[in-house]
């Protein structure tokens, strides 16, 4: 479900390119150092998160070194040492861990039972937020396994926990507010976007969805398929209007370039049907 909160890389300068790269490097590197298997569970997302967290930070994150990935061995990066990069990193493992679990008693595989095994628990500090994680996918794991065909009370279930994802994280204490409303509606549009993106395959596989109502894919788009986007761009506006309230003292122009340009054109894609252009 995680990957829809990207950058526009054609909006993007080399720097803030750099910088980006950079952070997703640093941060696949800190999950590492608690699970290689975890390393799985890098996103965007949450890379996402750990920029806005270390720009929200009165210090900046430490710049360690520059360091040649052996998966991209042609592009060095920088790699930075934060509080909101460590943080990521834990929620990152928290949220594969969960996700584990569910595929594990939903198809009863033990190549899932193993891989969770093998990831790491004892992960300190975070108690509240392995619990609130846990909270909000067992209560969208009940919305699923009933089939309640709502869009809106599947996504709370989801947006709850985006939003005690973020205030949880150790931002101030004064942005804790406007955080929780910022990653509500990150979540909820998360949610309804990949729903919306993978309508066509979940009727296919007979996979809840929530727009699904016995029609073919095809058909729902084009009867709901306005004001499904319509309500996706209000989901937006709203976590724009979060973002505005914040007191970013680093990276804005990274952050501005994700909020105002990579999600609407992640949106515009989905809209039309089409996979994302370009990676960053």
């Amino acid at each position: 479900m995680f990957g829809y909160i990207v950058p526009a890389p054609d909006a993007l300068s080399n720097e803030d390119m750099m910088l980006f790269r950079s952070f997703y490097c640093s941060l696949c590197r800190e999950i590492g150092k608690r699970s290689q298997i975890a390393r799985l569970s890098l996103s965007y997302d949450m890379t996402f998160l750990a920029i806005l967290i270390e720009a929200l930070s009165d210090a900046a994150p430490v710049c360690e070194r520059s360091v040649r990935c052996p998966m991209h061995p042609t592009k060095p990066s920088q790699h930075f040492r934060g509080k909101g990069i460590s943080y990521s990193a834990d929620m990152s493992v928290i949220l594969i861990k969960a996700k584990l679990d569910d595929d594990a008693r939903d198809e009863n595989n033990p190549v899932y039972k193993l891989a969770n095994r093998l990831i790491k628990e004892d992960i300190p500090d975070i108690d509240n937020a392995r619990a609130a994680v846990v909270s909000s996918l067992e209560a969208l794991a009940e919305i699923e396994d009933k089939n309640i065909k709502n869009p809106d009370a599947a996504a709370d279930c989801f947006a709850k926990l985006c939003g005690n994802m973020f205030t949880l994280s150790p931002a101030p204490e004064s942005e804790k507010k406007t955080l929780y409303w910022l990653g509500y509606n990150l979540g909820r549009w998360i949610y309804l976007a990949d729903a919306y993106n993978d309508l066509e395959h979940d009727i296919e596989k007979n996979s809840y969805n929530p727009f699904a109502d016995g029609s073919a894919a095809e058909e729902i788009k084009q009867k709901r398929g306005e004001d499904i986007v319509g309500l996706l761009n209000f989901t937006l506006a709203e976590a724009a209007a979060a973002f505005d309230l914040l007191n970013i003292k680093r990276y804005k122009s990274l952050l501005e370039n994700i909020i105002y340009i990579g999600l609407p054109a992640r949106l515009s894609e989905i809209a039309a049907g089409k996979e994302r252009k370009k990676r960053v």
